[in-house]
């Protein structure tokens, strides 16, 4: 938790208990949608309000402390800021596993929009398909 204030601190936030809060659980879940965090943050501070919670959210996005991932047809959730990876979406249970993206990979798509002059600032890569639990469940399904 001392992790958390002091990377508000650096980027000149306060570090509010509900923001604190906020990013704990965010890390705890890996990816939260609001109505998630929201559900989970009532647990120690009932009086937290949704409003609240987008409002800390889209400023600690802002600041680079999180990321807002958006999906298709999903809510968008929200991570806490790391190295770019791709995100493995599954569209039967709606699971989001992180996958490191290799440098070469990454190095390519930088490049290649580079080569239309667009300078990418960042990258976000959703890759989605059927997770190994879904696939299991469709193939006994199948057999039966």
């Amino acid at each position: 938790m001392e992790n958390f204030k002091t990377v508000l601190k650096q980027k000149g936030l306060k570090s509010t208990a509900q923001r604190v809060l906020m990013l704990k659980s965010i890390e705890e879940e890996g990816h939260a949608d609001i109505d998630m965090l929201r559900l989970k943050m009532s647990k120690v501070a009932p009086s937290i309000s949704l409003n609240t919670i987008y409002l800390n959210l889209e400023q600690l996005a802002k600041e680079g402390v999180i990321s807002k991932v958006s999906l298709n047809d999903q809510k968008n959730v929200y991570e806490i800021r790391k190295a770019t990876h791709a995100h493995l979406v599954c569209k039967v249970c709606g699971q989001i596993d992180d996958k490191d993206m290799d440098d070469k990979l990454l190095s390519a798509m930088k490049e290649s929009a580079k080569g239309i002059a667009f300078e990418p600032s960042f990258v976000a890569v959703n890759i989605y398909g059927i997770c190994a639990k879904c696939a299991s469940h469709q193939t006994n399904k199948e057999k039966r």
